[in-house]
């Protein structure tokens, strides 16, 4: 009698772990949209989907809801084909997909209205030409966030002036020398500012009574501050060389300005 029932707990555990286990998704398939989660990820049925090459705004960054608005308007509910890519799941067991609805590409068209960055995550490149592209014609014509008045845009008195996200040597060696510079040309009190990467997987929020005069160089690696230079001091190497894009919000979660750059030659 024991041994029964063991083995009939064994069958429900197994037969329970099935159903709420996610689908997995094919290459190249149809699926329902049952929720969105923000600008970039859905969910269908029990698997929750990761757009490729394109990184929403956060909830709480500057047009974060418009984001997660559009993307819902474009998809909830519709039946929607999923392309994947060279990797079909990324770490967190999400499936990374290029998402099609009438034959349009919802990728494609959330970083063209300027509802989100392309940001390009290897190997999953297929068609980030194609949506680097979208993104400087969005920036171009101050489309979505890029418009001057989104979300309360603060002056352009403090704009990022220059990169260096490649220096010589070994990545994880010249930490000190990969640099982001910021300018003002009025003095500018940066106190809850925050200065982040196309990923938002690097964050550097300004120190609290940093009053820029003049520019302030960031440093990745470690160090002193002073009144013209900052340290990240990271774990590791936060700009990337494959390209990038740097942006800097001010105290209110306005998007004050951001530069891509293109992949190190």
């Amino acid at each position: 009698m024991v041994i029964v029932m063991r083995l009939l707990a064994l069958l429900l555990l197994v037969v329970t772990s099935s159903a709420c286990a996610p689908t997995r998704i094919a290459p190249l398939s149809e699926v329902a949209v049952t929720r969105v989660i923000d600008g970039d990820t859905f969910d269908v049925g029990t698997s929750r989907v990761r757009l490729i090459g394109v990184n929403a705004p956060e909830h709480d960054e500057c047009f974060g809801t418009e984001a997660t608005e559009e993307l819902a308007r474009l998809i909830q509910g519709a039946t929607v084909t999923l392309e994947t890519d060279a990797q079909a799941y990324d770490a967190y067991g999400r499936a990374l997909a290029y998402t099609y609805l009438d034959g349009r590409s919802v990728n494609l068209d959330l970083v063209a209205g300027g509802f989100a960055l392309a940001q390009a995550y290897p190997p999953n490149t297929r068609h980030q030409d194609e949506l680097n592209a979208a993104m400087t014609a969005a920036q171009d014509h101050r489309i979505g966030m890029w418009a001057e008045d989104a979300c309360g845009r603060s002056s352009d008195d403090v704009s990022i002036e220059s990169i260096a996200a490649n220096p010589p040597g070994p990545d994880e060696n010249v930490l000190d020398e990969e640099t982001i510079t910021i300018v003002a040309t009025s003095s500018a009190d940066l106190t809850g500012w925050v200065l982040r990467d196309g990923s938002s997987s690097h964050r550097f929020h300004l120190p609290n009574g940093f009053v820029l005069n003049g520019r302030v160089t960031i440093h990745s690696g470690c160090g002193t501050d002073t009144t013209t230079d900052l340290f990240w001091c990271a774990d590791g190497p936060i700009w990337d060389n494959d390209g990038d894009t740097a942006l800097i919000y001010d105290e209110s979660g306005a998007l004050v300005d951001a530069v891509t750059y293109p992949p190190d030659e």
